[in-house]
């Protein structure tokens, strides 16, 4: 368990089980809970826009009010 004081919006942690290759994840932040990849976005020179939306959302840090 780890515990964070944040007041800010809502930030979700994303992750692509294939962003270096088959089989080396990446995960980044989002201020969106759509993933849009990072690093299989839409100028990936094999992929181009085909994988932008590949990841899916790994958790989420929200402000309790």
């Amino acid at each position: 368990f780890k515990a964070i004081n944040y007041e800010g919006p809502e930030l979700y942690l994303q992750n692509c089980p294939m962003a270096f290759g088959e089989e080396q994840p990446a995960n980044w932040i989002s201020n969106n809970s759509e993933v849009v990849n990072p690093y299989l976005g839409k100028h990936h020179p094999e992929y181009k826009d085909k994988m932008l939306h590949c990841g899916s959302v790994k958790d989420s840090l929200i402000t309790k009010k």
